[in-house]
């Protein structure tokens, strides 16, 4: 019997403790779980729903460490969620029951978070004496429920309170002091405050963002980029921070890059900084909220600064919608302000009037908040004494106030019924007075809209015949714009006649020649010549001084001369060439009178012996260029060309002679020549000139075609460009000079 009674005792002891150990196990698992959504919700009324939870289970089965957190977390999350007079009362809860425990750290942590939530509420002047009372505290040694001395965090919590105080106030070098003496207190190989040093860096940047001297913000930002990357490489690997998320920093530093470039007018790298920010984004989608609107508010300010006022109203409105949702009234004042701006700037003014209303209401707010937390601190701080004292008079003063009010009742009333009789002897005479004058002004009005209308009647038959003559104005002007145009495109086949017959002209070189040619306006300031003797082809590309009309008077002359020169020349050298026709053009036109006269052209001539297979190449201030046989790249015959124009009376054959170059060709070998038309055409997708790079990489792409394929490709990228690939219609065209290009295959 006794045995049995063993056994059954031994059963129930082993029962009891795996019960026991199963209970255990399973409120652990409830605190995890706890722990767990808290730190998902955070700053969200779920996760301070699930704090409380976590207290109240932490509390019944003893978890003192689990208790502590879970305090913590309400604490942050009252704060951020604007509940500022129950995150102080909490506080307040907090420090007696931690006092009572001996818990000074606890009490330490919630008068900081009590400091937090005194500057949210705008009662600056309290959050600083909390702190500092803080920062005095931390001079003796503070322990934690474990025993150890966290004397140096206590201090720079109380630092971190001073320095965003002082930011709130205005004073952010007072502030970038103290969150510098509160980072120099935690080394940089101190894993267990690492974060608190990067908070602290984080705010401190925040407060340099705010500096008038935005060159001296500027090195603020960059040093907090150098730091942030001296963190994330210490604590790589380190399973401490495996939870930390780093890139809720990095947007931030990005858009404080933002910020402070823009206003110094930096672009360029402020827009390098946004492809950052959205590239942090597009990689992490868990950046939202706070990070998120302030992107989109630096964003305005950069679109609105830029003038895309289109794109600054979009990432308004984005931001605008957070801080409305979450009540942060002076974040959404400075970003309506932009978006105020950027309407105006659109012309879309029916929105500024609501607009303009919201930013009154939400300074009005402000103020009041702010009006309100200064009382508060008056209060907190007032002695009690000088209050009753106050209480005393102001109940002297309304006994006093009684007294009068009654007699002036009295006073009042009297001298209300005699107004009442006067006023009412007045009323009649007046109304007689006035019947009177209705009378008069109704008799006037009616003249004046009798002289009104007749007025009328003789401005409407001016306007008719105004609108009569300015028809036949048109009508003459139509007709002499046809005939203009008519004389100009006359004046075009007469141009084009000069120009060198097509199937001699593609024999030039013996290998084939082709010349792209599209005058700016119907006749061209631009030619293309080539002639040919004695085994000698002689080919010219020029572009004369303007365009349309005067260019193509210039044209004929240049032909003229140069079909003179080469009839009555036996054997004409390039650079000959050139010297003779500067001569004779300022022979021409010096005989006009006109001794101020800039007129000339620019151009380029090649000489080629089919005999010989020898080429020699001369120019004025135009480019020429070789592409021998089989490379895919050509060389610039910069000997060949002397930077002085055909006309150009300044220079001559003794001060800067013409030149020319001559070389062996094989077959296969080609050389370009163009005008400044195609480099200077506007067009692509931004509207920027085609520039001299695009045209050597439009022939490095054509030389290995055959020479008819060429002109095709050329043409093609003339339109490619100039429509932006088909999107611009004709109309649309931006060609403001004459294109003439041209190619010559041996």
């Amino acid at each position: 019997m006794r045995q049995l009674r063993k056994t059954i005792f031994l059963i129930f002891l082993l029962t009891s403790v795996s019960v026991f150990a199963r209970q255990q196990r399973q409120d652990n698992e409830i605190i995890d779980s706890l722990r767990a959504m808290t730190e998902i919700s955070s700053g969200t009324t779920e996760g301070l729903h699930f704090a409380e939870q976590l207290m109240t289970q932490a509390r019944k089965t003893g978890n003192t460490e689990a208790y502590d957190y879970a305090v913590g977390q309400k604490l942050n999350m009252l704060s951020m969620l604007g509940q500022y007079d129950e995150c102080i009362a909490f506080a307040d809860s907090v420090v007696a029951t931690a006092d009572t425990v001996k818990n000074s750290y606890q009490v330490c942590f919630a008068q900081f978070v009590k400091t937090i939530a005194y500057i949210d509420q705008g009662r600056f002047k309290s959050a600083i004496q909390l702190a500092q009372s803080l920062y005095d505290r931390s001079k003796k040694p503070i322990h934690d429920i474990y025993g150890e001395n966290v004397s140096v965090r206590v201090r720079c919590n109380a630092l971190m309170g001073l320095g965003l105080a002082n930011n709130e106030m205005d004073s952010e070098f007072t502030a970038i002091a103290n969150f510098s003496e509160a980072i120099d207190l935690i080394p940089k190989d101190d894993s267990a405050n690492l974060t608190m040093r990067l908070d602290l860096q984080t705010y401190r940047m925040q407060s340099a963002q705010h500096l008038d001297n935005r060159a001296e913000a500027l090195k603020y930002v960059a040093a907090y980029e150098r730091e942030l990357g001296e963190f994330r490489n210490s604590v790589e690997g380190n399973e401490v921070f495996e939870n930390l998320f780093i890139e809720d920093y990095a947007l931030l530093m990005q858009v404080a890059f933002v910020d402070v470039l823009t206003d110094l007018g930096r672009f360029e790298e402020a827009e390098s900084h946004i492809a950052q920010a959205d590239s942090l984004l597009a990689q992490y989608p868990s950046l939202v909220g706070l990070y998120v609107a302030e992107l989109n508010t630096v964003k305005a300010k950069y679109y609105e600064a830029t003038g895309n006022y289109a794109l600054a109203v979009s990432y308004s409105d984005e931001a605008i919608a957070y801080c409305s949702e979450c009540g942060r009234r002076s974040n959404e004042v400075t970003v309506l302000k932009t978006k105020l701006r950027a309407t105006h700037a659109l012309g879309q003014y029916h929105s500024e009037y609501p607009l303009t209303e919201r930013i009154m209401v939400l300074l009005d707010s402000v103020y009041r908040q702010r009006y309100t937390s200064q009382v508060q601190d008056m209060q907190t701080v007032m002695d009690v004494d000088k209050l009753q004292n106050e209480k005393v008079q102001f109940e002297q003063r309304a006994a006093l106030f009684s007294a009068q009010r009654q007699m002036w009742i009295f006073v009042s009333i009297s001298i209300l019924l005699g107004a009442t009789a006067v006023f009412t002897l007045f009323k009649r005479k007046r109304d007689h007075e006035r019947q009177r004058i209705l009378s008069n002004q109704k008799q006037m009005l009616e003249q004046e809209v009798d002289r009104q209308t007749k007025q009328l009647r003789e401005q409407n038959m001016a306007i008719e015949n105004a609108n009569k003559e300015l028809a036949e104005n048109n009508e003459k002007i139509e007709k002499q714009n046809i005939e203009i145009t008519d004389s100009i495109n006359y004046a075009f086949r007469i141009q084009k006649s000069i120009l060198p017959n097509l199937s001699f002209f593609k024999g030039c070189g013996n290998g084939g020649c082709f010349a792209f040619y599209v005058p700016c306006h119907i006749v061209s300031g631009d030619f293309y010549w080539a002639r040919s003797k004695n085994n000698i082809d002689m080919i010219v590309c020029a572009d004369c001084t303007g365009h349309g009309v005067p260019g193509a008077f210039m044209t004929m002359i240049g032909t003229t001369i140069l079909n003179d020169i080469f009839d009555h020349t036996v054997d004409v050298s390039a650079e000959s060439m050139l010297e003779n026709l500067h001569v004779n053009l300022i022979s021409i036109l010096q005989q006009s009178g006109d001794e101020n006269s800039k007129d000339g052209m620019d151009l380029s001539i090649v000489r080629f012996d089919r005999a010989t297979s020898k080429v020699a190449v001369a120019s004025a201030k135009r480019p020429v260029y070789l592409y021998k046989a089989g490379e895919s790249e050509g060389v610039e015959l910069k000997e060949a060309m002397v930077k002085r124009s055909i006309g150009d009376r300044d220079y001559n054959a003794d001060n800067l002679p013409f030149q020319s170059i001559e070389f062996e060709v094989g077959q296969g070998d080609t050389i370009y020549m163009c005008s400044d038309g195609l480099a200077d055409l506007f067009g692509g997708p931004k509207m920027k000139r085609f520039m001299t790079k695009r045209v050597v990489e439009m022939m490095n792409s054509i030389v290995a075609l055959p020479i008819e394929q060429q002109h095709e490709k050329v043409e093609e990228t003339y339109k490619n460009w100039l429509t932006d690939g088909g999107r611009l219609s004709e109309s649309e065209w931006n060609q403001f000079d004459d294109v003439s290009f041209m190619g010559v295959r041996f």
